[in-house]
């Protein structure tokens, strides 16, 4: 590794000392005197990542986000350590990236998947999550990439509805309404198992919100809004799951597919 020696070195051999086995008359200790490296360490140090690679800033899999990279955040993660003997990127430490994934719980999968995005967000670099929803899509995986989080993913009709009433919430300023429907998707998205009660909580919440802007009243529930407006009939309101019924259930699993 490139840089200026400044201690003993013996920790980094494993009891082998450097200094005891080459002869203080050695050649080598003799040109150490008159060479002075430090100008030239100083003009190639930012091509040098923190294990002493050289980083080609122009490849999507260089030090920021290559297999080393991608171990030391896992095993932080997982609470693991690394394999010290793994010293190559390819094979060795890619193939032990690739083991510490398939070991893991699909959630903690997730976790790690919105790690990586955020270091490729840093950067501008959108591939990463473009690539990640694009295997979602495929693989009929109701969960999807946005704004470097991972959150459910239902069926086309589901989320027309949720994109315009977001939209809709945002155009005519009710910021309330529009926090209580981000916390039901929240709710929807938690893992490893979504909080059901909190997100329908949210979801009528917004729904009340929205009831109590229209009739002018702040203080009315949905239930006393519903009760005093002819246009609000009970016999109109329906269960989600009721109407979109027959939508092949989403998976959570990197293994699941949606049933045809």
């Amino acid at each position: 590794m490139m840089g200026e020696r400044r201690v003993m070195q013996e920790a980094l051999f494993y009891g082998f000392s450097l200094e005891r086995h080459v002869p203080s008359d050695h050649l080598l200790r003799k040109i150490d005197r008159f060479v002075d490296l430090s100008g030239l360490r100083a003009h190639l140090g930012p091509y040098y990542s923190d294990v002493g690679r050289a980083v080609d800033r122009s490849r999507a899999d260089d030090a920021d986000a290559g297999p080393a990279f991608q171990r030391r955040l896992l095993c932080w993660m997982l609470r693991t350590t690394p394999d010290p003997s793994n010293w190559s990127e390819y094979p060795n430490i890619w193939e032990e990236v690739q083991s510490l994934i398939r070991g893991s719980e699909w959630f903690k999968v997730y976790d790690f998947v919105e790690a990586l995005q955020a270091n490729f967000a840093q950067r501008g670099d959108n591939s990463f999550a473009d690539a990640v929803n694009e295997f979602f899509a495929d693989e009929g995986i109701g969960w999807q990439l946005i704004d470097g989080q991972i959150i459910t993913r239902g069926p086309e009709a589901f989320e027309t509805i949720v994109t315009e009433a977001t939209a809709a919430l945002e155009t005519s300023k009710r910021p309330t309404a529009a926090g209580h429907l981000h916390e039901a998707l929240q709710g929807l998205s938690r893992r490893p198992e979504p909080d059901l009660s909190g997100a329908a909580y949210h979801a009528m919440g917004a729904l009340e919100g929205v009831a109590r802007d229209l009739t002018g009243d702040p203080k009315a529930t949905l239930g006393e809004i519903l009760n005093v407006t002819p246009a609000c009939s009970r016999s109109r309101w329906t269960l989600p799951s009721r109407r979109f019924g027959g939508t092949p259930p989403m998976k959570h699993g990197m293994s699941w597919r949606a049933k045809t």
